[in-house]
């Protein structure tokens, strides 16, 4: 990962996940720039399924 810099590190997940938490993005904000509208619905629908 070293060797291949910064273009290669940016499509890591960990990389991705790190980002948002750098600047106190929850894990909801992180779901939120992932999922399509429909797609975040559901999440939230298991979401709340679960609770």
């Amino acid at each position: 990962m070293t060797a291949a810099g910064f273009a290669a590190a940016n499509s890591s997940w960990a990389f991705r996940r790190h980002v948002p938490e750098r600047h106190d993005l929850g894990y909801a904000a992180f779901m939120q720039q992932l999922l399509s509208a429909e797609d975040r619905a559901f999440w939230q629908q298991q979401d709340d399924e679960a609770a």
